[in-house]
């Protein structure tokens, strides 16, 4: 396998045959074994070091162990994977996900199955739900379950086939569990937004009636206690 280092994006960039991702900083062919990386001097370049390494170095990976799965595969598990053995994962990834799920804006991950968004930012959060995606799928399945997933594919099955073929569930329900599982606290958070102007008004409802009798205990006439 052969490395190329570059000091910019742009000089990697006119490198790398067209890969139509202009905004990538790394890129590896597995069919010609070279992987494409950018390092940029700096204080942070072995911290990119650690990361574009290892992700390129996965797909290459993951080619040699059965290219013929690796045709098939969902590029959000072809790309969830290198992600996952990043030294130093993307810090932005966690905020990204975070931040689209709070929105109502996360991507499918069935329109993720054939490509990436062009758009430098939702391309930047296809990555991240791919990496969070297939993270939650490793913790339930373990590594069996990607050597499953990666025979189903190596058969020709589909994305969704290929999972439910693997997985025994649909791509759709385990969105679902992931979802759950990773914004937990999220989804609480928003759950109490949204409940939070019915909690005050029953707070109002309820202060009303206390307020009267207060007010009418403070009014009635104290009697004397010789009477």
């Amino acid at each position: 396998l052969d490395i190329y280092v570059y000091d910019s994006v742009q000089a990697m960039q006119a490198a790398v045959p067209d890969s139509g991702q202009y905004w990538i900083a790394g890129h590896a062919d597995p069919i010609q074994d070279v992987v494409w990386v950018t390092l940029p001097p700096g204080p942070d370049q072995r911290l990119e070091m650690e990361r574009q390494i290892p992700h390129e170095f996965m797909h290459a990976a993951l080619n040699y162990t059965d290219s013929h799965a690796y045709s098939n595969f969902p590029v959000w598990f072809n790309e969830g994977m290198a992600s996952l053995v990043e030294l130093y994962p993307n810090p932005e990834y966690a905020n990204l996900t975070k931040n689209a799920f709070e929105a109502g804006a996360l991507i499918p991950m069935a329109d993720l199955c054939q490509s990436f968004p062009s758009d430098p930012p939702q391309a930047l959060l296809a990555y991240a739900q791919s990496a969070s995606f297939t993270g939650f799928l490793y913790e339930e399945f373990g590594i069996q379950g990607f050597n499953r997933m990666m025979a189903a594919y190596a058969s020709g099955l589909s994305c969704e086939q290929g999972i439910e073929e693997a997985l025994d569930s649909n791509l759709e329900s385990l969105e679902e569990s992931w979802q759950s599982s990773s914004f937990a606290g999220v989804t609480l958070g928003i759950a109490f937004r949204e409940m939070l102007p019915w909690l005050l008004l029953l707070v109002v409802v309820l202060a009303v009636p206390l307020v009267m009798v207060a007010v009418v205990i403070k009014k009635r006439p104290v009697k004397d206690e010789y009477e």
